[in-house]
């Protein structure tokens, strides 16, 4: 007994020590395979383009032409935007004690109840954010590091991707090759589905809310078609959260002019939700929007924003495996009719 006891504790102690080991593994990699998963995603999203380029250049060529674009677009907006983007973040700084302290009086004299000192909230709220787009541009030289190792990453993922899918292949039964071929395609072109879906829904709602900002006279447009924009990539909370900088900044004016940006949102809202994202993603992705909020929160509890970002491409791709491998598993260990057979009935 007194042997088996200390056999037990041992056992014990030893799996104590390897939970912890597993634990500091998973901090120590958590890093490396975001920015092995930021790779993967790039290259699920920019294949099939370098794919239709290959019809007449070969593989390598055409993905370096794709990525040799893909910069040349970025510089051109980064060179069109860039001054005017941070001439008005350094404004919105500048003017957030003024700001601040009108947003205070304005409820003072309505009498509404607020916590704390609201002109020191408000000031930090925007200058914070304001400096954010500021020195947006990564500046240290392990961002920079990150950004070159994950696009060469997908870079080579994207030349070798029809290799690799070719040698993935050959794991599996000749009778089960097909279907493993066509799940693993589906997986990448969901994940990339996404990303291209998400950005060009972006893009449109991004350009609107300046035009529109514009036109009405409210400060500050172009940051703040910034922030649309970013609110974008983050499904049903962001583009609310994206809702409240213009509506307050404008409501600082006055009471009329907010209101009417609180009813362009609104109105934009119900163009993206109705028109705009459902024939975007439709096209793109199909991944269902319980989903999408299940892999925000665990992505964003995991890894922050990154990995809330990341984690919907990615349980996107986890959700085809699912569906074309252990659903019908599933059917057919439980004996359950096929999904097209149960129609039929």
């Amino acid at each position: 007994m007194f042997q088996r006891t200390w056999r037990d504790t041992g056992l014990l102690a030893v799996a104590i020590a390897l939970g912890f080991a597993i634990f500091n593994l998973a901090q120590l990699l958590s890093h490396p395979f975001l920015l092995l998963l930021a790779g993967t995603v790039l290259a699920c999203a920019l294949a099939p383009i370098a794919g239709a380029a290959e019809r007449w250049v070969p593989r390598v060529v055409s993905v370096l032409l794709v990525y040799l674009v893909v910069a040349l677009v970025l510089a051109g907006i980064g060179w069109l935007i860039a001054p005017a983007l941070v001439e008005q973040a350094q404004m919105l700084v500048e003017n957030a004690p003024a700001l601040a302290e009108e947003a205070e009086a304005w409820i003072n004299d309505r009498g509404l109840p607020i916590d704390g000192n609201l002109t020191e909230q408000f000031e930090t709220v925007l200058t914070e954010g304001a400096r954010t787009i500021v020195f947006l541009a990564p500046s240290t030289f392990q961002a920079g590091f990150d950004i070159l190792f994950v696009v060469a990453l997908s870079a080579y993922l994207t030349v070798s991707g029809p290799a690799m899918l070719d040698f993935t292949i050959t794991l599996f039964p000749p009778e089960r090759r097909e279907h493993a071929r066509e799940t693993l395609v589906e997986m990448g072109s969901t994940m990339g589905g996404y990303v291209r879906g998400s950005l060009l829904d972006g893009a449109i709602i991004g350009t609107i809310t300046w035009v529109v900002l514009s036109v009405l006279g409210v400060d500050f447009p172009l940051v703040l078609a910034l922030v649309a924009f970013l609110g974008e990539l983050i499904p049903v909370l962001g583009p609310l959260l994206a809702a409240v900088p213009a509506i307050t900044i404008a409501a600082l004016d006055t009471i009329t002019l907010g209101i009417v940006v609180a009813v362009f949102y609104f109105v934009l809202q119900q163009f993206e939700s109705y028109v705009l994202l459902p024939n975007i993603m439709r096209q793109q992705a199909d991944i269902p929007p319980l989903l999408t909020l299940v892999a925000l929160l665990a992505g964003a509890a995991l890894a922050g924003f990154v990995g809330a970002i990341l984690a919907i491409p990615l349980f996107g791709g986890l959700w085809v495996l699912f569906k074309r491998v252990a659903v019908p598993a599933v059917r057919r260990e439980s004996g359950a009719p096929e999904a097209g057979r149960m129609l039929e009935e």
